[in-house]
C-alpha cells in the first residue's frame, strides 16, 4: 500500500505541469548551452509557452516533425533563433509569432498551415510581423485573412531568403468596411509576404528584402494580388540616396525584391477597390510598388482577373485596369533608385495585352537563359516585347469613337496628307497615312488613322541632309483616335485644388489626362508633377525605367502637350471661355509602347490643322501663290504655311491654276496650337504670389 502511494506521488510529479515563467533550463529537453530541443509535439508546445512567458530570446532546434494539434499559442514576440533542421511543423491554426524581432531567426523549416480568415485581421504562414530574418523556410496548406495576408509572413519588415511557398493565400478584404488604423493596416494578398516595407512607424525597420523565394501556391484577392507581395514600400537608404544624387554621385542599389519567381496563379476578384475607389491590380511579383528595386524577378504564373469580375463600372464605362507581368509602378517610383531591372515574363501568361508596363516575355528556351544568366548581362538584346496594340480593344476599353469623316478628292494618291471635314494632316514624304477600320465592321466605320515612317523614303530624307528624319528611330507610329476630353472641369477642378508648391499648368494636364481616360495606353504610370516621364532606357543589356525630365526634349515647350506617349490635340482656349480638346494622338508601334522620338512627335503635331468649319473652298486663279492669298487672308505673307499645310503643299509659291484650296476665315486662320501655357504659368505664379 505503501508502495502504491508512492507511485502515485511520482506519478504527479513527473507529469505536473512546469512553471512556463521560470527558467527553462529546467525542462528536460535544454541542454547546456540552454538550447531548447523539440523532440515531440509536447516539446514544441512548451517551448512556445516558454517564449510566450516572456523567454524571448529562447533558441530551439527540432529534431523531429512535429504536429500541433487544434492548439495554438498567441505568442507576440520571438527574438531568439529557432532551427527547423528540415522538420516539419503541422497543425498551425495560427501564425508561430505575431513578431519576429530584429535579432529574431527562423530556418529550415517546414510548416503546414491551416488558417482560416479572422474578420478585420489579416494573415501569415509562418509569423505575421517579420523584422528579423527567416532563411530556407517553406509553407503549405492554406493561409487566408484580411488585411495583408502572406504565405510567409503578413507583413515583412526585415529580410526573407530562400524561403517557398505551397501554400494557397486569400485576402477577403474589398474596402468596404475598412477602417484604417496606421500605414501598415493596409489589405491584399502576396505569395510571400502581403506588404513589404520599411516601417516609418514607432519600431523603425533599417531595410528590408525578400530574396531567391519562389511562389508556387494560389494568390487570390478581393483587391491587390501579387505573385510575391501585395504591396511593395521599401525606403531603404531613401535619404542617403537623396543625398548621393545632390551630390552628382551614384551608390550601390539596394534590391528589395531580388532572384524571385511567381509560379502560382493570381486572381483578383473586383476590379475596384471600395475603399480608395483605386483600380485593383493583380500581377506576377508585385501589385503595387511605391518605393523599392525589383531586380531579376521573373513570372510564369497565370495573372488575371476572376471570370466574374465586373466589365462596367455603374456608369457604364468599361473598368481600363489589366493584369501585370511584375509591377504595377505608382507615383513615387520608379526614380533612379526606385526601379525594374532585369525582370522577365513567360509569353502566354498575362490575361491581356494593352497594360502598362514594359517588360520582355520569353520562351521556355529564353528563359532558361535568362535563369543561367543569373542576373548578369544579357546574351541576347533586352527589348520590351509584352506591348500589342489591339485598335478594338482600345475603343471598348476608352470608348473611342468613329471619327465620321468625308475625305475629299484633294487627298487621294497622296500618302503623306489627309484632308477631313475635322483636320488637315500634312507630314513629311517618307510618313504614310491610313484610315484603319475596326476588324470585323463596314469599312466606312473609320476609327483611326494610322502614321508610320516608310523607310526607303526615310532613308533618302537622310541622305538629303534632313537634320529632324535623322533623329528619328526609324520604326515610330502614331494613331490618331477621336475622344472629347471634359477640359472645362478639368479646368475648374484644377482652380479648386490648392497646389501652391507646383506650377499650375502641370496639375491643369493631369486633370486633362485623367479626363481622356487612357492611362493604360502611356508607356507606364505617370503621377503629378508631370515634368517627369519616365521612359524605358537600356544599360548593358538590361531595362531599367529610367527618370527623364520633359523639358529635356522640349516637350512641354509652349504648343505641346505630351502625357506620356499621349498628346490631347488640339488643346485650346482660356480660362474665360474654356478650353477645348477633341482627339488623342497616341504615339506607339503594335509591338512595343515606347516613346517615340521628340522630333517624330514634333513632326506629326506640327502637321496636324484642326479646322474650324468656317474655311471656304477657292479655286486658285492664274499667277496665285500661296504667299499671296496668305496675305490676303490673314495681312501677312509669311503665314503661307499654315496654307501650305492645310492643303498639302510644300512650297510658298508653288501653285497651279484651277488646283482646289482650303483657305481659312480672315477671324480664324491662326492654327489653334495652344496659348494655354504661357497664361496658365503667369496664372501659376501670380497664385503663388
Amino acid at each position: 500500500m505503501v508502495w502504491f502511494g508512492f507511485c502515485l506521488f511520482v506519478l504527479a510529479v513527473c507529469t505536473q505541469e512546469p512553471d512556463f515563467t521560470a527558467d527553462p533550463g529546467l525542462y528536460g529537453t535544454v541542454d547546456a548551452s540552454g538550447v531548447f530541443h523539440i523532440y515531440e509535439s509536447a516539446d514544441m508546445h512548451a517551448f512556445l509557452r516558454y517564449v510566450k512567458n516572456g523567454h524571448t530570446e529562447l533558441d530551439g532546434v527540432l529534431e523531429a516533425d512535429v504536429d500541433m494539434g487544434d492548439t495554438a499559442y498567441v505568442v507576440k514576440r520571438y527574438a531568439g533563433c529557432l532551427n527547423g533542421q528540415g522538420h516539419t511543423v503541422a497543425g498551425l491554426s495560427w501564425s508561430l509569432f505575431v513578431n519576429l524581432q530584429a535579432d529574431g531567426r527562423i530556418e529550415n523549416l517546414t510548416v503546414i498551415s491551416d488558417m482560416e480568415a479572422i474578420e478585420t485581421i489579416g494573415a501569415g504562414g509562418l509569423v505575421y510581423y517579420n523584422y528579423g530574418t527567416i532563411h530556407n523556410c517553406h509553407v503549405e496548406g492554406s493561409v487566408s485573412g484580411y488585411r495583408y495576408t502572406g504565405g510567409i509572413a503578413a507583413v515583412n519588415l526585415g529580410t526573407i531568403v530562400h524561403c517557398t511557398n505551397r501554400a494557397t493565400v486569400t485576402s477577403l478584404e474589398d474596402g468596404s468596411a475598412y477602417d484604417e488604423d496606421g500605414w501598415m493596416g493596409g489589405y491584399g494578398a502576396g505569395g510571400i509576404a502581403g506588404l513589404c516595407a520599411t516601417n516609418r512607424g514607432d519600431s523603425p525597420a533599417a531595410e528590408c528584402a525578400i530574396v531567391d523565394c519562389d511562389n508556387y501556391g494560389a494568390v487570390t484577392a478581393k483587391t491587390y494580388a501579387g505573385g510575391i507581395v501585395a504591396y511593395l514600400d521599401d525606403q531603404t537608404r531613401k535619404d542617403e540616396t537623396d543625398a548621393a544624387a545632390a551630390r552628382g554621385t551614384q551608390d550601390a542599389p539596394h534590391d528589395s525584391l531580388s532572384g524571385c519567381v511567381n509560379y502560382g496563379t493570381v486572381t483578383v476578384e473586383n476590379r475596384l477597390d471600395l475603399y480608395t475607389r483605386w483600380y485593383t491590380r493583380p500581377a506576377g511579383i508585385c501589385a503595387y510598388l511605391r518605393w523599392g528595386d525589383i531586380f531579376h524577378c521573373g513570372n510564369r504564373g497565370m495573372v488575371r482577373f476572376a471570370e466574374d469580375a465586373p466589365q462596367y463600372n455603374e456608369n457604364g464605362r468599361c473598368y481600363a485596369n489589366t493584369p501585370v507581368a511584375i509591377a504595377y509602378i505608382m507615383g513615387e517610383a520608379p526614380t533612379a533608385k526606385n526601379h525594374v531591372t532585369d525582370c522577365v515574363n513567360l509569353k502566354g501568361t498575362i490575361a491581356g495585352t494593352m497594360r502598362n508596363e514594359n517588360i520582355m516575355e520569353v520562351t521556355e528556351e529564353e528563359w532558361a537563359a535568362w535563369e543561367r544568366a543569373g542576373g548578369g548581362e544579357q546574351t541576347a538584346d533586352y527589348v520590351s516585347n509584352n506591348w500589342e496594340f489591339d485598335l478594338g480593344e482600345a475603343v471598348r476599353l476608352f470608348a473611342f469613337e468613329p471619327l465620321e469623316i468625308m475625305e475629299p478628292e484633294a487627298s487621294v494618291g497622296r500618302p503623306n496628307y489627309y484632308l477631313c471635314d475635322a483636320f488637315a494632316l500634312y507630314l513629311p514624304a517618307y510618313m504614310v497615312i491610313e484610315e484603319v477600320s475596326l476588324a470585323g465592321r463596314e469599312s466606312e466605320h473609320v476609327y483611326a488613322l494610322h502614321i508610320q515612317i516608310e523607310p526607303e523614303a526615310w532613308r533618302r530624307a537622310i541622305a538629303a541632309g534632313d537634320y529632324q528624319a535623322e533623329e528619328f528611330g526609324g520604326a515610330e507610329e502614331c494613331w490618331i483616335l477621336r475622344k472629347e476630353a471634359d477640359v472645362a472641369s478639368a479646368w475648374k477642378q484644377t482652380q479648386e485644388t490648392n497646389t501652391p508648391e507646383h506650377v499650375l499648368d502641370l496639375y491643369f494636364l493631369d486633370e486633362i489626362y485623367d479626363s481622356l481616360s487612357i492611362s493604360a495606353l502611356t508607356v507606364c504610370s505617370v503621377g503629378p508633377p508631370l515634368h517627369i516621364a519616365y521612359r524605358p532606357a537600356y544599360y548593358g543589356g538590361r531595362r531599367i525605367m529610367a527618370e527623364r525630365n520633359l523639358s529635356e526634349f522640349s516637350y512641354l515647350a509652349e504648343g505641346d502637350h505630351t502625357l506620356g506617349n499621349v498628346l490631347s490635340v488640339p488643346l485650346w482656349g482660356n480660362p474665360k471661355d474654356g478650353f477645348y480638346a477633341d482627339w488623342v494622338m497616341l504615339f506607339t508601334t503594335r509591338e512595343t509602347n515606347l516613346c517615340p522620338s521628340p522630333s517624330f512627335i514634333q513632326q506629326v503635331e506640327n502637321g496636324f490643322y484642326p479646322l474650324e468649319g468656317d474655311e471656304a473652298l477657292t479655286i486658285a486663279a492664274p499667277g496665285d501663290t500661296l504667299s499671296g492669298l496668305a496675305k490676303l487672308c490673314t495681312g501677312d505673307a509669311a503665314d503661307w504655311p499654315l496654307l501650305a499645310g492645310m492643303n498639302g503643299i510644300d512650297h510658298p509659291d508653288k501653285l497651279m491654276a484651277g488646283q482646289s484650296l482650303l483657305l481659312p476665315a480672315a477671324d480664324t486662320y491662326e492654327k489653334k496650337v495652344d496659348r494655354l501655357t504661357v497664361e496658365v504659368l503667369r496664372m501659376g505664379t501670380e497664385k503663388q504670389r
